[in-house]
């Protein structure tokens, strides 16, 4: 008996695979489980036309992952560290920082497609150590990867930009 797997089966098969069974394993364990289905040619044409649509979905996907690839490229991710006197960090930039900090100022980008940074997506060649700016990358989807710039800079600087932005609020008012 040819039976259409719902989903994957160790030893058996892969979801949408057309496999033949012995009839009393297919009544008694398949169909009763959920599954598989019978192989009918309607059963058939209606997963293929699944398949193809599933293809069109992963292909639009695809084409909005490189599309924010390319603005990420661009974009300059800032992380405000303590810097001891000489202008050394304290301690080094991690990828969960540069995770969050890429979720915050990136926000937009990842709403579309619905997904958060995590540290484990992102791709630092060498530890950040120092101030100015360095390269990493995040992994988005597959193959596909993006590069940008992550801009270390002091504390002091994250707290002089907003004095400056209340006292032009202050004045706006």
């Amino acid at each position: 008996m040819e039976v259409i797997l719902k989903q994957d089966m160790p030893n058996l098969g892969y979801k949408d695979d057309i496999i033949s069974v012995k009839a009393g394993y297919a009544r008694n364990y398949l169909f009763a489980q959920g599954l598989a289905v019978v192989a009918t040619p309607a059963m058939e044409r209606q997963i293929a036309e699944e398949i193809e649509a599933e293809k069109k979905r992963q292909a639009k996907r695809q084409q909005k992952f490189e599309e924010i690839a390319q603005s990420l490229h661009k974009l300059s991710v800032t992380i405000y560290m303590k810097v001891g006197e000489k202008g050394q960090l304290f301690g080094s930039v991690t990828a969960s920082q540069i995770a969050e900090a890429l979720q915050e100022q990136a926000r937009d980008l990842f709403a579309d497609i619905g997904i958060k940074p995590q540290s484990s997506d992102i791709i630092i060649e060498e530890a950040i150590k120092s101030l100015g700016e360095h390269k990493a990358r995040i992994k988005l989807a597959g193959e596909i990867e993006a590069e940008y710039t992550v801009c270390v800079e002091p504390e002091e600087a994250l707290k002089e930009a907003e004095h400056k932005k209340n006292k032009k609020e202050k004045k706006a008012k």
